[in-house]
């Protein structure tokens, strides 16, 4: 099993977000249950974070095609390692758009995985651990008007 976690840039941050996400959600849907792929993708101002896992084979055939999406650019790797076991075995790529939050800064993730790489106090597993805890609170979808888990 591994993890790949990274952000990018929507390319064109003048279109209306919300069909993008759709589009997004419903092509990955199909195709990571194809693929053995899981994970959750975060919108917010015109940058994307994803979180997927799944076998190392099937992740590189997806960030080959990630890579060429002309929907997004600047892609950064945050995370990109072996873990235990799935984590997101019940998040087959749901979209949260959470742009009326504070700013998601590429420097900030940047330092927290190097703190978690240089230091190893933070497991993948207690990364994915954080995600899953935000993405189960109540009242999310209302909070944030997300396309979130059904």
């Amino acid at each position: 099993m591994h993890l790949l976690a990274y952000v990018s840039q929507v390319h064109d941050c003048d279109k209306d977000i919300g069909p993008m996400l759709d589009e997004i959600c419903a092509v990955s849907k199909r195709n990571n249950a194809r693929d053995g792929i899981t994970g959750v993708l975060f919108h917010h101002r015109g940058k994307f974070l994803q979180v997927v896992e799944g076998e190392e084979e099937a992740l590189r055939a997806l960030w080959a095609r990630l890579i060429l999406d002309p929907r997004h650019e600047s892609l950064h790797v945050l995370l990109d390692q072996p873990v235990t076991d799935r984590e997101f075995a019940d998040w087959n790529m749901d979209a949260f758009d959470l742009s009326d939050t504070d700013q998601l800064d590429l420097d900030v993730l940047q330092a927290i995985r190097d703190l978690y790489l240089e230091n190893m106090t933070l497991t993948a597993a207690d990364f994915i651990e954080v995600l899953k805890e935000f993405l189960t609170m109540p009242g999310l979808d209302a909070l944030f008007g997300c396309n979130g888990k059904s």
